[in-house]
């Protein structure tokens, strides 16, 4: 992928996974570090946010990400107006979050992202 790749690129030193991706599909063999400690400034999550309920979106709060230090990108899908079902699987999310910095600040932005996130829906089924 390509967020998580660049994002590796930064965090594993020396280490270049397009370049790697390319390697692979030609067959050729992989140039991956045998060892590595990620920099510990470069920690990298990637969040998946659920739909919690079933119904047609209303609200969508808590999706202002800039304001974590560790925010790198995102990519919010849910909106108003919108039928959504309750997310079973990693395929049908409500928001995708990339985060990368310290890992105690990544850990602590996760906290703060799943403790305000919501996506308010109706109750109605179909």
């Amino acid at each position: 992928g390509g967020r998580k790749s660049a994002m590796t690129r930064q965090a594993v030193e020396g280490w270049d996974p397009f370049v790697s991706l390319v390697r692979a599909h030609c067959g050729l063999r992989l140039d991956v570090p045998r060892c590595f400690t990620p920099r510990p400034e470069t920690w990298v999550r990637h969040l998946f946010l659920p739909y919690t309920s079933t119904g047609t979106v209303v609200a969508v709060d808590g999706a202002d990400f800039d304001r974590f230090g560790t925010h790198h990108s995102n990519f919010v899908l849910a909106k108003c107006g919108e039928y959504v079902t309750r997310t079973t699987d990693i395929t049908k999310c409500s928001a995708f979050v990339w985060l990368m910095g310290r890992k105690e600040d990544v850990d602590a932005d996760t906290d703060e992202i799943f403790r305000t996130f919501f996506v308010s829906t109706t109750t109605e089924t179909r």
